[in-house]
């Protein structure tokens, strides 16, 4: 499977990623160009109002990883950094590794 981190060159209108917010925990959004290349939105999925976060390139790059869904279990070997959802009432993702 691909790496989740995020390449200058893959920033792209509607790329879907995870940003952490506040409380630590990741939140799937999708970016948007506001000034290309420095400046950038992303609109949390689920968030009231659609309200937009605003980052700067180097920020991005840093702090959102691109949202990788593996085809089965098999790609993920003990160890694996994960995030994934407690349950299907709350919208954020819950950092973990994957153990057997």
């Amino acid at each position: 499977p691909r790496s989740c981190i995020i390449d200058k060159d893959e920033l792209k209108d509607g790329l879907r990623v995870l940003i952490p917010m506040d409380d630590k925990l990741l939140y799937a959004g999708h970016v948007h160009t506001v000034h290309s290349p420095d400046i950038y939105r992303v609109v949390v999925e689920g968030e009231r109002g659609n309200r937009p976060h605003i980052y700067c390139l180097e920020q991005l790059l840093q702090e959102a990883i691109i949202d990788v869904r593996p085809a089965s279990t098999r790609y993920l070997p003990q160890g694996t950094r994960i995030a994934a959802y407690w349950s299907q009432q709350y919208r954020c993702l819950y950092p973990g590794t994957v153990v057997r």
